[in-house]
């Protein structure tokens, strides 16, 4: 049986496709009010794992799936979604301030995906992108300890992401390439 949600169909494939690929925690999450909830998550079978809980909750400004769909909301969307969260302190890198917040939210949307890095998850790093196209903000993300996540890699796994939300919605093949 195919599932939908907020528009996204036939998930689980593809993000079970990419754990197997880079041996990672996907995740799938959307936008559910003022947080985010991921409805289907693959984990990795590494013995050390890092992975959001599907059906789990998490705040917007302190996770790469939060900062990649705020980005592609409005501002005062943003504005309004922060306030009624809060911006509490999650690690001692987490991003507490709206004026913080919004110059993550710059760079983000220059490069097309965000990073939680240690910010949601002590030595924990996600990359995130958006999935185009959905009736909610959705996105899709890599979970890992930061030990097997360098940053170097964020840049790759991320162009692998895009590639993944445009089949999960129906679009473009993985031989597709991503357009800078």
């Amino acid at each position: 049986a195919r599932r939908s949600y907020a528009g996204v169909e036939r998930a689980p494939p593809q993000l079970g496709r990419v754990r197997d690929e880079i041996g990672e925690a996907v995740a799938l999450g959307i936008l559910d009010g003022d947080e985010i909830i991921y409805l289907d998550v693959v984990e990795s079978q590494s013995d050390r794992r890092l992975a959001p809980a599907r059906g789990g909750r998490a705040a917007v400004h302190a996770t790469a799936s939060g900062k990649v769909i705020a980005a592609e909301l409005d501002d005062d969307r943003v504005r309004e979604v922060l306030a009624s969260a809060g911006m509490q302190a999650r690690t001692p890198r987490t991003i507490a301030s709206i004026e913080s917040f919004f110059d993550e939210l710059e760079d983000v949307r220059n490069l097309g995906y965000a990073v939680d890095d240690g910010e949601s998850t002590v030595q924990g790093r996600c990359v995130a992108v958006a999935v185009p196209d959905t009736h909610l903000p959705a996105a899709v993300s890599i979970c890992a300890p930061s030990s097997r996540m360098p940053l170097e890699a964020v840049n790759d796994l991320s162009a692998l992401l895009a590639e993944i939300a445009k089949e999960i919605i129906g679009g473009s093949t993985r031989s597709s390439k991503r357009q800078a």
